[in-house]
């Protein structure tokens, strides 16, 4: 029941950043680019999943092979468009050998899928188990125990996407301004991701089989990140990347990780302890959020955190301040905004005063 929560919040989470996605790209774009299809179709995928999930017990084994093979089938196509999302990106056009090509590859996933996979079977007990024959036999096989669902992994969660990655960058090194290139690497981090988690999950499920239902969850950080990186509109400077990789790292990384070990933690002793184990996991959840607090705060201070792509940022902070209020709070909160943006260590204000001079009216520090 606990992994069928989770992939329910999962396809939650896909239908709604498909319509965000979709009303942020008409905003500031032309509404052509591919990943909103990609994310539709996830959040497509999720649902059946969950829904063949709950209806697993009351259908046959053969009927509900049929049905995952049609999650199989889709989520395969949907690897095939990332292939060519990337090669779109670099192009910004697709032409008659593009879809020649993405429907043979259709056709190839469909014969993995239907003619090769022999069961499909879903349980927390073996996660997901699909059966289907060796490729080799006799001594080949000790040196390659590749299976044909094996093989359907390899081509279509890492060759195809790896392929159409790698094309993006080349075209990008050789035509693409820095925007592009800068956009490209983007994309690349997001798959790099996908892989991350998917290596993670496969880590985990050695532990406990069942983690592998969650096998959709490793496209999270890819369909996050390929409608944002085509909606970036400056090339930042190194240490801005730096900083937004202090603030990935401190912010979401470790307290996913701290959360992730709280909930193994929880789930592996809810048998035995119950309640305790919950005031437990809630005792970790409040020590992550104290302890990335605590780092963050010196953080947030060091020159890591300040770069010069703060123009936007800066615009927005000053036009947030409300200027009918009185001088001394308004002159405060510009102070607070130029040493956030710009590391100004002090700021004074000064007045008209007569005979064409100026006189200081307020200091950074307070004092008039």
């Amino acid at each position: 029941m606990t992994f069928i929560i989770l992939n329910l919040f999962l396809s939650l989470f896909f239908i709604f950043e498909t319509v965000l996605a979709d009303r942020i790209e008409n905003r500031i774009d032309d509404g052509t680019n591919p990943a909103i299809a990609n994310i539709l179709i996830l959040a497509v995928i999720t649902c059946l999943y969950t829904l063949f999930l709950v209806v697993r017990p009351s259908v046959t084994p053969a009927l509900f092979t049929l049905l995952m093979r049609i999650c199989f089938l889709l989520e395969g196509c949907m690897l095939v468009n990332v292939m060519f999302c990337f090669i779109y990106y670099a192009w910004k056009y697709s032409s008659g050998i593009t879809y020649t090509l993405k429907f043979f590859l259709y056709i190839v996933a469909g014969y993995f899928i239907f003619f090769q996979f022999k069961e499909i079977k879903i349980t927390s007990d073996v996660g997901i188990l699909v059966r289907s024959n060796y490729l080799f036999s006799g001594a080949a096989r000790t040196y390659f125990p590749w299976t044909w669902y094996s093989l359907y992994r390899f081509i279509f969660e890492f060759m195809l996407p790896a392929i159409g990655c790698l094309v993006m960058l080349v075209r990008n090194e050789m035509k693409a301004q820095k925007l592009d290139r800068h956009r490209g690497y983007v994309y690349t981090l997001g798959l790099l991701l996908t892989w991350l988690v998917s290596g993670g999950l496969y880590l985990i499920s050695r532990i406990y089989v069942g983690y592998s239902i969650l096998h959709y969850y490793m496209y999270v950080p890819l369909m996050i990140i390929l409608p944002y990186g085509s909606w970036i509109q400056a090339a930042p400077s190194g240490r801005s990347l730096v900083s937004s990789f202090l603030k990935a790292v401190f912010l979401y990384l470790m307290p996913a990780a701290v959360l992730g070990a709280a909930f193994m933690l929880v789930y592996y002793l809810n048998e035995t302890y119950g309640i305790m184990v919950a005031a437990i996991g809630l005792a970790v959840v409040f020590a992550a959020c104290f302890l990335v607090n605590m780092i963050y705060k010196p953080l947030r201070k060091s020159k890591f955190f300040h770069t010069s792509d703060y123009a936007q940022v800066f615009e927005k902070d000053l036009a947030s301040i409300d200027y009918s209020g009185e001088m001394d709070e308004i002159a405060d909160q510009m102070f607070g905004i130029f040493n956030r943006n710009a590391e100004a260590s002090s700021m004074a204000v000064y007045i008209k005063g007569g005979n064409a001079t100026f006189e200081k009216s307020n200091k950074s520090n307070g004092n008039k």
